[in-house]
């Protein structure tokens, strides 16, 4: 019955703030990699865009697991081999930061640059469109 509740809340919870954030695109993001019992992501997200004076929620609260290999590219596991993989904390992080912004529909993956973007400083005569309010070119 309580494991059932927790789920429940939780459930219900990430579809609230799904719905709050659901119209915004700018987003603060300040979050805490800590160890507690064990490797533990707390992260809070506010914009000024949602609501009257903007609104901020906790993205849900994850226990972080470790790496493993099959999840990592072919190259990287070479340098795994060897000794010389560095910075798997990090890696770590920012999937459970990615995982977080799930949440509100806004997984790392949203960020990255459209493959048609002009990656380049605009000309004089040229100027940018933001099409759908959400940063598409």
């Amino acid at each position: 019955m309580v494991s059932a509740e927790e789920t429940l809340a939780t459930g219900l919870y990430c579809q609230k703030i799904q719905q709050t954030y659901q119209d915004c695109f700018h987003f603060v993001v300040s979050w805490d990699p800590s160890t507690y019992d064990v490797e533990t992501m707390v992260s809070i997200v506010f914009s000024g865009q949602c609501g009257p004076n903007g609104m901020a929620a906790y993205l849900p609260i994850q226990n972080m697991k470790s790496v493993l290999k099959s999840e990592v590219d072919p190259q990287i596991r070479a340098l795994s081999a060897i000794n010389k993989l560095t910075r798997v904390e990090g890696y770590n992080e920012i999937r459970a930061l990615s995982h977080s912004l799930q949440a509100i529909g806004w997984p790392l993956e949203k960020f990255q640059f459209p493959k048609g973007l002009l990656w380049r400083p605009l000309e004089e005569f040229e100027h940018r469109i933001f099409e759908h309010g959400h940063g598409e070119f």
